[in-house]
């Protein structure tokens, strides 16, 4: 029932409408610093997780990858599923200079941008862990963000 109309509710939005032009504004509604922070946790897996057994290991050596790959989950509240309640997180996440390279940032990023975010319980090395990660990302997201993501896709498509 819900996706239904949320389906008839898709086909009346326009590319013109205020819903649209908010969603492509990505430098202004947040977007582009989330993406910037979720491109820095899937190359280094862990550094948000406010646990030094990952932190260290990118802040000593410089490595990119860990044994274990980074936890996926998809969201359009992205600021609310990152650090919940806490106005000084999004503000810190808001304000934060990701135009730094990976060097300079990381110490940044595993000190201001903590959010408890975990790694996977298998890294990608067979078919086994394949089928693992299938199931994972057919059920990282809730299903009515798929309309969401739709919705935005076809704002920045259109």
């Amino acid at each position: 029932q819900w996706y239904q109309r949320r389906v008839r509710a898709a086909r009346l939005l326009s590319p013109n409408s205020e819903l649209c032009g908010c969603l492509r504004d990505v430098e202004n509604n947040g977007i582009w610093q989330y993406m910037n922070l979720m491109a820095l946790k899937i190359r280094y897996p862990g550094i948000t997780s406010g646990n030094s057994t990952f932190t260290d290991r990118y802040l000593g050596g410089r490595q990119k990858r860990s044994a274990a790959a980074y936890k996926i989950s998809y969201g359009l509240e992205l600021q609310q599923a990152t650090f919940g309640e806490n106005a000084e997180a999004h503000h810190r996440l808001a304000e934060f200079d990701f135009s730094r390279s990976d060097v300079e940032l990381l110490r940044d990023v595993a000190e201001e941008l903590v959010d408890g975010s975990g790694v996977m319980e298998y890294e990608l090395d067979s078919a086994e862990h394949w089928d693992y990660w299938k199931t994972l990302l057919k059920t990282a997201m809730r299903d009515d963000l798929y309309y969401d993501l739709g919705v935005f896709m076809f704002c920045m498509l259109n």
